[in-house]
């Protein structure tokens, strides 16, 4: 897509749909990999304490 500039009549060229789209979708990614790391620490951490319970249980 071109423009025009304004004061100086240059040329602006846009970026393409798909450029953009691209850049959303894969921030949009990122974004899901980073939650999915967090959630699965949390999870790893609670398996942890619940076979530090369940030892505490057995050794009983």
């Amino acid at each position: 897509v071109l423009g025009a500039g304004f004061a100086n009549q240059t040329e602006v060229k846009a970026e393409s749909p798909r450029e953009v789209t691209n850049e959303l979708a894969a921030s949009m990614w990122k974004k899901k990999v980073e939650e999915a790391k967090e959630k699965a620490s949390k999870l790893e951490k609670q398996l942890e304490e619940a076979q530090k319970d369940y030892s505490e249980i057995e050794g009983k």
